[in-house]
């Protein structure tokens, strides 16, 4: 489920992200290091086993830009080379960091391993085995159809290598799935039927209560159709079964819309606003500035120093 390159490589982070994946060309990756070694080429001093701390590349792994990459704007600092795994730093010279023990993905373990010894590198770039705006791959159907789409060069799948064939062009969109034909059972169409009946014998007698007799007549003749139908031949009630549900699915899109928007309106924008009013803007990070501001305390506790990484105490 995972996309791998080599992060030696500058040209990996644009292709990875252009070609292979179809997203944004500025958006950064994140890499795979074996545990043991990861202070040794990130500032971080802490098992990251799912990407959740980013840190920067260490000094030993930084390389200085020129005055005139130093000098570039915008969108062109993708382009300045930072370190020695350009591919996986971002442009402030940090990352998003996994560290790999192999406790849990001794196969993963494994190839960063061989990568390590053939390279002296022990780092992978990692991103999720996915085109934008789909999901992660979750079965070898979803792999075959993902890789076929990207510009990936091989696919793994447990001990079978695929590579990929020559006439197969990246196109960055996935087979159209075909439609899942809904599929209801006799026991739901007489539960259906039934049911229904029931609940529109109820409403009768609530109409007819009501000095609504037409309105109470014309329910309870449709109750009995439904009883019936439901009762003797409830096959017969398919057409009327589908209607009612797109019927019902659209009520519920709308009931849901109004109540999701009046217990945001009643009870979560009031609890904000108090929260606001009590304790300030929620959005300004109050977490102390450590160094030139641009990192922060992993902790909203000043005097928690365990919640330091390295380069704070440093």
């Amino acid at each position: 489920r995972s996309i791998l390159a080599d992060p030696r490589r500058a040209e990996k982070q644009s292709r990875v992200n252009q070609s292979v994946k179809f997203r944004e060309g500025f958006r950064p990756f994140a890499p795979a290091v074996l545990a043991e070694h990861c202070a040794s080429w990130f500032d971080l001093d802490r098992a990251s086993p799912y990407m959740l701390f980013v840190a920067p590349i260490a000094d030993a792994q930084r390389i200085a830009p020129s005055e005139a990459e130093a000098a570039v704007q915008g969108l062109d600092r993708l382009k300045v080379r930072r370190s020695t795994l350009p591919a996986i730093t971002h442009v402030d010279g940090s990352a998003r960091i996994q560290t790999v023990d192999g406790r849990w993905s001794p196969a993963f373990r494994g190839l960063l391993e061989a990568f390590h010894r053939r390279t002296g590198v022990p780092v992978l770039l990692n991103t999720s085995f996915n085109l934008k705006d789909e999901p992660v791959v979750c079965t070898p159907a979803d792999a075959v159809a993902t890789f076929l789409a990207s510009g990936m060069d091989a696919l793994v799948l447990g001990d079978v290598l695929v590579l990929r064939p020559s006439d197969r062009p990246a196109t960055g969109t996935l087979p159209a799935r075909p439609a899942t034909p809904r599929v209801v059972s006799q026991a739901w169409l007489a539960q259906f039927g039934l049911g229904g009946g029931a609940l529109l014998a109820l409403l009768a007698a609530l109409q007819l209560a009501a000095a609504r007799p037409r309105l109470g007549a014309a329910l309870g003749v449709i109750a009995a159709l439904l009883a019936v139908f439901g009762a003797v031949a409830p096959t017969k009630l398919a057409r009327v079964e589908s209607w009612a549900s797109r019927v019902g699915h659209a009520v519920g899109r709308v009931n849901a819309a109004v109540l999701f928007g009046a217990l945001f309106l009643l009870v979560v924008t009031p609890i904000a606003r108090l929260r606001a009013w009590r304790h300030g803007d929620p959005l300004r990070d109050r977490r102390p500035v450590v160094g030139d501001g641009r990192w922060r305390a992993m902790s909203h506790d000043p005097n928690d120093r365990d919640a330091y990484s390295t380069w704070y105490r440093a």
